[in-house]
């Protein structure tokens, strides 16, 4: 069982940052709109296919970024993905959504998708 680790220090992240963009490991995957009107099962989402493509493109450990849009009233539940990780934050025009930028120091591609396992049942979360 895969399990996360923050890393605490900045300049490790943009150590392994830097690593990364050299050796062109690429960073774009892609999205999940983790829209709540049913209950999305593992298959729906496909984190296997997720999960492979992480393989693919990321040497373990590694800084993996998240961006989510959530609703403004469910941004502390995004918060709470990433306790010990610096969440940036941008409010949309209109006030009613919210962004947020995570970035994470992952011991593996399992690691990523627990945090997205439990994204999912944030009500209104799209993840970029």
């Amino acid at each position: 069982m895969a399990v996360l680790t923050f890393a605490g220090l900045a300049e490790l992240q943009e150590a392994i940052l830097l690593h990364n963009q050299k050796q062109g490991i690429k960073k774009r995957l892609p999205a999940f709109n983790f829209n709540r009107r049913k209950k999305m099962t593992r298959k729906e989402i496909n984190f296997d296919s997720f999960k492979e493509k992480l393989e693919n493109e990321y040497e373990w450990p590694s800084l993996y970024t998240f961006k989510f849009i959530v609703p403004r009233e469910r941004e502390e539940e995004v918060d709470g993905l990433f306790p010990k990780v610096e969440v940036s934050k941008k409010e949309s025009s209109g006030g009613k959504y919210i962004s947020l930028t995570a970035r994470l120091m992952a011991n593996s591609s399992e690691a990523i998708i627990q945090v997205y396992e439990r994204a999912q049942h944030i009500q209104g979360l799209i993840a970029l």
